[in-house]
């Protein structure tokens, strides 16, 4: 059996699934295929390879399809690596656009969380400090929430530092107790 391969029957070979004859068309159409595929998928060079593995499959699977009449094999292959590209860059779109819509659902998700804690622990706060007096109330929050030092709120109620702990120790207290 002659098994060499040449330009003009490596297609009658590749229809019998001779594996020499798809290396004969790598070879020959392979810088063909891959700047079909570059002009789609050139931002992607992991994506590129891959496509024009399976583009050379599709040759090797779809070879019958393959009539001489309707035009070259050069046009036909082409025309393959352009659709399989194109094919990928559907499929990327798709794959990008699915992850970006999963991060923002996640996104809202947590910032609904964070709106629901924030709201149900400023229901707990406000409920917690109710038992407070409004000066007692107001020396808790701007202590431990504005971080002021005693020093400023001391001086802003015209009172030592040593009241300010001390109020603050009793409001902690009565806090505990409820």
């Amino acid at each position: 059996m002659n098994d060499i391969v040449t330009r003009n029957n490596y297609i009658s070979k590749l229809k019998r699934h001779n594996e020499k004859a798809l290396e004969f068309v790598v070879q020959e159409y392979g810088g063909q295929v891959k700047a079909a595929v570059y002009k789609n998928l050139s931002g992607m060079p992991e994506e590129i390879e891959e496509c024009m593995d399976d583009v050379f499959l599709d040759v090797w699977n779809n070879i019958d399809r393959f009539d001489e009449s309707k035009g070259s094999f050069r046009s036909w292959i082409t025309a393959i690596a352009r659709f399989r590209s194109i094919d990928y860059l559907r499929r990327y779109s798709r794959r990008c656009s699915e992850e970006d819509i999963a991060d923002y659902e996640n996104k809202l998700a947590n910032d609904n969380l964070l709106e629901i804690l924030n709201e149900e622990i400023s229901d707990s706060m406000e409920k917690l400090l109710s038992g407070l007096s409004d000066e007692d109330r107001d020396i808790i929050l701007r202590y431990y929430w504005d971080d002021q030092c005693v020093d400023e709120i001391a001086e802003d109620y015209g009172v030592s530092s040593s009241s300010i702990y001390s109020r603050m120790s009793r409001a902690r207290s009565r806090l505990k107790q409820v």
